[in-house]
């Protein structure tokens, strides 16, 4: 049998997310997502919607269309409802 490397690096930004998410834990929750501008379809992967998540909107949007022709895609943003408090 042949040993092979095991890489246990931490994904790049991985510190970051840890540690803006404490600060950013009081911040309202967005679900972005990208709408085809001729069809309405919202992207699908493997036929599952593309959803992201984020605490912080403006970041998520940029992330979302860099790289995109904004004649062939729009985002779309909405709040995600907080969770009714326990009792």
């Amino acid at each position: 049998m042949e040993a092979r490397a095991f890489d246990s690096r931490q994904p790049q930004g991985f510190r970051r997310m840890c540690r803006d998410r404490d600060a950013a834990q009081a911040g309202p929750v967005w679900s972005l997502h990208l709408v085809n501008r001729e069809t309405g379809d919202v992207l699908r992967l493997n036929g599952m919607p593309l959803v992201i998540y984020t605490r912080d909107a403006t970041e998520g949007l940029a992330s979302l269309l860099e790289d995109r022709d904004p004649r062939l895609w729009r985002a779309e943003v909405s709040r995600v409802a907080e969770p009714l408090a326990r009792i």
